[in-house]
């Protein structure tokens, strides 16, 4: 299996983290619901010493609808497809 956070193999940027990917690869071979999920509270233990990635910031986009438009599409903010009613 390809290994995405060896920094030999990854992106600039992204973490080293062996001991993760070793234990994704063992959840991924999990024979069973169970297995899974012990493996899935070791990454998470594992997650707090390696430290993959840490958000420096959120964005919200502050928006209002008229009652009167209709077509809106969900996601980011694009007045395209919109209409009165």
């Amino acid at each position: 299996m390809h290994n995405i956070a060896s920094p030999t193999d990854a992106w600039f940027g992204w973490p080293t983290a062996p001991k993760l990917e070793a234990l994704r690869d063992e959840w991924l071979k999990a024979p069973d619901m169970a297995t899974q999920k012990a493996i899935a509270e070791k990454i998470q233990l594992q997650a707090f010493h390696d430290v993959p990635a840490l958000p420096v910031g959120l964005y919200y986009q502050p928006v209002a609808y008229r009652n009167n438009l209709t077509d809106m599409l969900k996601g980011l903010i694009l007045f395209t497809n919109v209409r009165r009613m």
